[in-house]
């Protein structure tokens, strides 16, 4: 994560002080480019999102099953995510699209700093990208809402 930061701002990765708000987002302290980050990651892969003057917020989870996906949407997502899961019969599906619903919903919360459990961000405050990664895991990437248009690009970065 250093490495990549610091190639954003063209400097030492060990020149970097990361200090984190009170909901626990990363950031960079003294960052006078306002360069915003946020970082997730799961069994075998992590999602690190960096985007210049507007917060972001990323979540990835890894493909698997989920025992009861309505009771735990429930207890954190709102009517028109839990009636889309209700109306999703195919258990496949609705793992899918929970899964999906889920990485959007955790994305939005950490672009404004917020947990899962804390008050839900509006859906429009935020531009949320979904996608799967190989098959085995899903992820978005939400950055705070405003009329200039977001640019995604996606690089691999492989550690040995």
């Amino acid at each position: 994560m250093r490495q990549i930061l610091a190639h954003y701002l063209a400097c030492s990765p060990a020149s970097l002080e990361i200090d984190r708000q009170a909901g626990g987002k990363p950031y960079l302290a003294g960052n006078d480019q306002a360069l915003e980050f946020n970082l997730s990651h799961t069994k075998g892969m992590a999602l690190l999102a960096v985007c210049a003057h507007r917060p972001v917020g990323v979540d990835i989870e890894v493909v698997r099953a989920v025992a009861d996906p309505l009771r735990l949407a429930r207890r954190v997502m709102d009517q028109a995510s839990i009636d889309a899961l209700q109306a999703t019969a195919d258990t496949e599906h609705r793992l899918q699209l929970f899964l999906d619903l889920w990485t959007q919903l955790e994305a939005r919360q950490k672009t404004h700093g917020l947990g899962i459990f804390a008050p839900a961000v509006c859906r429009e405050s935020t531009q949320s990208f979904g996608f799967r990664v190989d098959d085995d895991w899903q992820g978005c990437v939400a950055v705070a809402a405003s009329p200039e248009p977001v640019e995604l690009r996606f690089f691999r970065f492989a550690v040995s």
